[in-house]
């Protein structure tokens, strides 16, 4: 009786253990599914920032440093994960050397392109085809070592930057120890993403995509920090071992958070974590504290019982025979001992009724099927779907109930013909219903302790709005590329309209062959490009209904038109063919064709107006130096001719005779015999009905564009024509409102004088006719002028005196002081009209003292505050005096900069650096050196080497750089020394 008791009660507990174990592992499935989904999600998210990284570079070739930091930096602030983001561009042997240098002179002093040795210390890179330093690294604290390190460098790095560049794809690398912080234990790892020439399109095969490679996007994530962000709760009910494996014997983990010790009867979950390129197995197992948490007594309460009853019985029976008198106790006893059974039975059928209202209570379907597929438990929301009982649903193959079909779904069909890990989450598909919805399927599998298939646990879930979410995604995404080609090629025209290099021609050939990456069907996408008489079109180009044409306008104007055209017809999916985007780029291209057109024509206008210009200053320049009439003449139209691209120029004065000849005077360019074979006069007969006469005659210019068209050169047709002339103008020179003569020059084009051009050539001729007037009354002019110049040098030779006889003691300072800033001048290079300029404003600098009395002047003891302060006031003084006095040369403003500093602290208006002029900066040396070697009333001569340390002391800081250098060698190399002379008047 007591063997049956023990039985029964062994039963029972195995029953009621039963139950609880299956509904903890049920709850161990689920929070494990959950967090390894909050995983996978997290690491989607981090490498879609990667690509996001890819998408910059695709929409803009050239990303500056500043860019790319803001361009990421909140994604730094959101994902502590990522350790950094960077940029790898590819780097041949060649050109290492300038890239180097580049990056240091971008502010990267130390960059140097590094790998690690076999000791794992940071060295110079190896020669090797090809580098991948990484040259944007953000954030740039605790990454600087990364700077310029080659990503190719190590076999790991290698291996995933090969099979990214091959496939085209983002590629996760294996576990890797982390440049920025190798002790840390955990590691990590990179996510590296390919960017190729041409934008957002992948080249079509591996050759294409080595040679278009331009580099990779990359982030360097942390594994611990991952795990801490995406499970915070990890370790508390669950612990996580981390595998960089697809299977996990003889593998060692990357991370682990503890090693549960598991019932015998429960094992370890194991989920693949998909990366791009990579995956891993993270392997979950209960914490103590999850059994604790999930168990329940109920088994161990019945056992007890059991037990109990038992014993008592067994008592009961071995005292049976001599405790008759007690069997009625004894029966009470086992009544209450039934009582209490009965009440345990409840317990466990409440504990089961409980775990099947939590089965039905969740929303989304689940089944449980055995080998041949029949349904063994289903919750209500699957009896919903399936729209029957679920009594009447078991034991039927499920595929005839839900979802239908003619047979298992091929997850499942692989599931039972694969042996797997009981409880282990062995596949995912979507099935799709006639209704349109779409149900996602985990499924797992319990396996026997052989291993042999037990049945299946399908979890459903409608997952019809997130999938179209998803296909939502991926049609935003298609239409962000192709707005992105759009933005890429209109970004690339508005390039072309501001590359100044590019002629017209070169600049539409280039938009013609870019314009069909930006439409949807580049394959099929023909353009052609009329610009006037311009053509430019792709070489497939031909007509076909299926096209869009824009405008081209120049100043409101139609000068052409733009038309894209599909060789192949195609489904519409606007009004025709082609995008509503598509129809503003094109109309957006158009434009930038038309400022094209407009930046050409205004450059044509630019450039010859530029000739002018330059013909122009040219012969103002050769006005000033012009000694000799008739080599002036000669000069001009030379200059015309090589400068303004004239075909001939011409210079022809007006006679007196009675048939009012022009005569030439001189002439430049091809065709000389012209003017020979021509005749000109400026009277009113059909000589004179041409440019250069009527200009004569008229008094203001003549232009005509296109002789062919002008009627006054009929007669002179096939001369013309031989000599390439097809544009012709005449400007008249001027004196005293009369004219005298006229400048005429001839262009080989009709293109030649606009407005502005003929405005140049206008002042030109007024500036001609002021240098031959100036030329014919420079000779009357010369004697007068030396008379002058006489007159004012003796004049400042009397101030100078002047000045000289009220400071005896400084006698002859100031013309020493002139012949040393003479030779200073001289040794930088000044013209000589500075240097007489500076030896003037020498030569009185300091005529202001004759403001001071001469007791202070003359004092031998040291001046008083107030003193010294007149003294002071001498430079503003001697301006004063000779301000109103027209010199050619700054000599006022020489005289009151002579003491100023660089530093500003000179007097009297404290002026700094470039704001004191150089003359005043030549005489402040020459004046120290001369007053420190000359005796005063208050002290003797210092010597000149005194003297030259001071101005070398305050070389830069008070005295001009150049002009001490200068003065140093005077004295130092080529040995100056002072004449005797006291005369103004001599020279250096």
């Amino acid at each position: 009786m007591g063997l049956i008791g023990v039985l029964l009660s062994l039963l029972a507990f195995l029953w009621v253990r039963g139950v609880d174990d299956r509904q903890v592992a049920a709850e161990f499935v689920r929070e494990a599914q959950g967090m390894a989904e909050r995983l996978q999600r997290k690491i989607v998210r981090t490498v879609e920032i990667v690509d996001s990284i890819g998408g910059l570079y695709a929409a803009s070739r050239e990303v500056e440093r500043t860019e790319f930091r803001a361009f990421i930096s909140q994604a730094l602030a959101t994902h502590d994960e990522i350790l950094s983001l960077k940029w790898a561009p590819r780097v041949t042997e060649a050109q290492r050397p300038a890239f180097e240098a580049a990056a240091r002179a971008a502010g990267l002093a130390s960059f140097r392109i590094t790998e690690r040795d076999a000791q794992g210390r940071l060295v110079l890179a190896g020669r090797r085809a090809e580098y991948f330093p990484v040259y944007y690294a953000e954030p740039l604290a605790g990454n600087e070592l990364t700077l310029g390190f080659d990503i190719a460098s190590g076999p790991v790095r290698r291996a995933a930057l090969e099979q990214a560049r091959d496939s085209g794809t983002t590629v996760t690398t294996e576990h890797i120890t982390l440049l920025q912080m190798p002790e840390e234990v955990e590691g990590g790892f990179l996510v590296l993403s390919p960017i190729y020439r041409g934008g957002t399109d992948r080249p079509p095969d591996v050759a294409a995509r080595r040679t278009g490679l331009l580099g990779f996007a990359g982030a360097t994530l942390r594994i611990n920090v991952l795990l801490r962000d995406a499970l915070p709760e990890l370790g508390e009910r669950l612990d996580l071992t981390l595998y960089d494996a697809p299977a996990v014997d003889g593998c060692v983990p990357l991370t682990a958070t503890g090693a549960a010790a598991l019932p015998a009867n429960s094992q370890p979950l194991c989920i693949p974590i998909q990366l791009p390129g990579q995956r891993w197995t993270a392997v979950f197992s209960p914490t103590p504290a999850f059994h604790l948490l999930h168990r329940h007594w109920q088994a161990w309460q019945a056992l007890a019982w059991g037990l109990s009853l038992t014993i008592v019985l067994v008592v009961a029976l071995f005292n049976l025979g001599r405790r008759a008198a007690r069997l009625e106790a004894l029966a009470q006893e086992l009544a209450a001992s039934n009582t209490a059974l009965s009440a345990e039975q409840r317990l466990l059928e409440a504990a089961h009724r409980d775990w099947v209202q939590t089965f039905d209570a969740i929303r989304d379907p689940i089944f449980l099927h055995d080998p041949a597929g029949r349904l063994l438990r289903v919750n209500r929301a699957y009896a919903r779907e399936a729209g029957g009982e679920i009594r009447d649903l078991l034991g039927r193959p499920y595929w005839e109930v839900f979802p239908q079909g003619e047979g298992p779904t091929p997850g499942c069909r692989m599931n039972m013909e694969t042996p797997g890990v009981d409880g282990e989450l062995c596949n995912r598909e979507d099935i799709p219903l006639p209704d349109g919805r779409i149900f996602s399927t985990h499924y797992s599998i319990l396996n026997d302790a052989q291993g042999n298939y037990l049945y299946s646990v399908h979890l459903m879930e409608d997952a019809t709005e997130r999938r179209r979410a998803e296909a939502r995604e991926k049609q935003l995404m298609h239409e962000r590329g192709e707005r992105l080609k759009e933005l890429e090629c209109l970004y690339q025209a508005s390039r072309l309209a501001a590359a100044p290099e590019l002629q017209l021609a070169a600049a539409l050939e280039r938009l013609v062959r870019l314009i069909p990456r930006a439409f949807q069907y580049p394959a099929i996408t023909a353009v052609r490009l009329t610009v006037g008489e311009d053509v430019h079109a792709t070489p497939d180009f031909r007509d076909t209904p299926w096209g869009l044409t824009a405008p081209v306008v120049v100043n409101g104007e139609k000068v052409g038109r733009l038309e894209v055209r599909y060789r192949e017809e195609r489904s519409p999916r606007d009004v025709g063919p082609f995008y509503k985007e598509e129809k503003t780029l094109l109309g957006a291209l158009a434009h930038q064709v038309g400022i094209l057109a407009e930046r050409a024509a205004r450059e044509q206008a630019l450039r010859r107006a530029q000739s002018a210009l330059t013909s122009l200053s040219r012969s103002n320049r050769a006005l000033v130096r012009a000694t000799d009439e008739q080599l002036l003449l000669q000069e001009v139209c030379t200059i015309l001719v090589e400068e303004g691209g004239y075909q001939l120029a011409w210079v022809g004065y007006a006679g007196t005779d009675p048939d009012k000849t022009l005569r030439p005077m001189a002439w430049a360019g091809a065709g000389g015999d012209f003017l020979t074979d021509m005749e000109f006069s400026w009277g009113t007969g059909e000589q004179g009905q041409c440019p250069s006469g009527r200009a004569v005659r008229e008094g203001r210019p003549q232009v005509v564009r296109d002789v062919a068209a002008e009627p006054a050169y009929a007669a002179w047709q096939e001369l013309l024509s031989r000599h390439q002339i097809q544009g012709a103008a005449a400007f008249p020179l001027l004196a005293a409102d009369r004219s005298f003569g006229a400048l005429v020059v001839y262009a080989g084009s009709t293109a030649f004088f606009d407005d502005a051009e003929v405005a140049l050539l206008d002042e030109l001729a007024d500036d001609l006719s002021y240098g031959i007037r100036m030329l014919r009354i420079k000779a009357e002019h010369g004697e007068l002028r030396g008379e002058l110049e006489t007159a004012l040098l003796q004049t400042i030779k009397a101030i100078g005196r002047t000045v000289e006889k009220r400071d005896p003691y400084t006698a002859g300072h100031q013309v020493r002081v002139a012949e040393l800033a003479v030779a200073i001048a001289t040794e930088l290079g000044l013209t000589a009209d500075q240097i007489e300029g500076i030896r003037i404003g020498a030569v009185i600098h300091d005529i202001g003292k004759i403001y001071i009395p001469s007791e202070i002047l003359n004092r031998p003891g040291r001046l008083s505050r107030d003193e010294f302060g007149l003294i002071k006031s001498h430079p503003q003084v001697g301006y004063d005096i000779i301000r109103d006095v027209s010199f050619p040369w700054p000599v006022a403003d020489m005289i009151l900069q002579h003491h100023e500093r660089l530093d500003g602290f000179g007097y009297p208006q404290g002026l700094q650096g470039s704001a004191i002029i150089l003359e005043a900066r030549i005489l402040a040396v020459a004046d120290v050196v001369e007053a420190m070697t000359s005796h005063r009333p208050y002290r003797p001569g210092l010597g000149i080497d005194q003297a030259l340390a001071e101005i070398e002391r305050g070389r830069s800081s008070q005295y001009d750089a150049e002009v001490v250098d200068a003065c140093l060698r005077l004295f130092r190399d080529q040995g100056f020394r002072w004449r005797e002379t006291a005369d103004p008047d001599a020279g250096p």
